[in-house]
């Protein structure tokens, strides 16, 4: 779940779908996002995550300059879509699914 944080903007609330997977041989880890748009999948872009010396997992958007940082809590994690002025743009709730 992608919840608005900033309310009358073009922000939309929306499902969500964040697919981790570890990088062979680093402390990385490359995301995919997806959001569901009409019951379909929409990729929105790849990005590499790591985490950094609080054990919080983030994902820099080099061409946007938005943040993502995730807390990770067994087989959930929650976050905050941050852009590049500080501003809170999204909340994120994420629950691990197994295939």
């Amino acid at each position: 779940m992608s919840i608005c944080q900033t309310k009358r903007t073009s922000c939309r609330d929306e499902d969500s779908l964040y697919h981790f997977k570890r990088v062979a041989n680093s402390d990385e880890f490359e995301l995919q996002a997806d959001k569901i748009v009409d019951g379909k999948i929409v990729t929105m872009g790849t990005n590499t995550c790591r985490y950094n010396a609080e054990r919080k997992l983030i994902c820099a958007i080099p061409e946007s300059g938005v943040m993502l940082s995730f807390d990770v809590k067994g087989d959930g994690m929650s976050g905050i879509m941050t852009m590049p002025d500080g501003t809170a743009w999204r909340k994120l709730i994420l629950k691990r699914v197994r295939k």
